[in-house]
């Protein structure tokens, strides 16, 4: 009878409708804060921006075949700021083609792991990476001296992103990029 007469006070009323008032503002902003967090851990993935800076071709030697030319890319990528979240890069593989001929080799071997300093993504990122292979197979120093002969250089280069979101499973994305010429 003295918890229901305590209640029936009104000063014990508005205390405790003020409490649930308190306990309901903070809860939604931690809500609130929450599913910020969890939209910009994706968000710094999926509005991640590529450019391919430059693809540099060094050692092409036609009248030598001995001499393992090298193809060497540089790319950017950048986070849009705003965004804050939990998310990384893990790795970067690349299949390039010229002239429309897929290079053999370098299907398996262009990669580049991340180094752990610059896996985190973070608002206003931004960051270059160089990747790059020598060609020791004579069907691909081939395709880079038809290059070399009829002056074309289209190359078409595939880059696939490792990423991470919290502590998801390792995730994908595919970037197509079109370059003429070289450096």
């Amino acid at each position: 009878m003295v918890l229901v007469n305590m209640i029936a006070d009104t000063k014990t009323q508005n205390i405790i409708v003020v409490a649930t008032l308190i306990l309901g503002i903070v809860s939604g902003l931690g809500l609130a804060t929450s599913s910020s967090y969890f939209a910009g851990s994706y968000a710094l993935v999926t509005k991640l921006e590529f450019d391919l800076l430059e693809v540099r071709v060094t050692g092409l030697d036609p009248t030598n075949e001995s001499i393992n030319p090298r193809i060497t890319l540089v790319f950017n990528i950048k986070t849009p700021t705003g965004y804050f979240g939990d998310a990384s890069l893990s790795y970067l593989q690349a299949s390039v083609a010229l002239n429309g001929e897929q290079f053999v080799y370098s299907q398996t071997q262009w990669r580049k792991n991340i180094p752990t300093e610059d896996q985190l993504l973070f608002p206003g990122y931004d960051k270059n990476f160089t990747m790059g292979e020598t060609l020791p197979v004579l069907s691909d120093k081939q395709i880079l001296y038809d290059a070399e002969s009829s002056g074309a250089w289209n190359f078409t280069i595939v880059l696939t992103i490792s990423y991470r979101i919290f502590d998801s499973r390792t995730s994908f994305r595919d970037i197509t990029f079109s370059h003429e010429g070289y450096t």
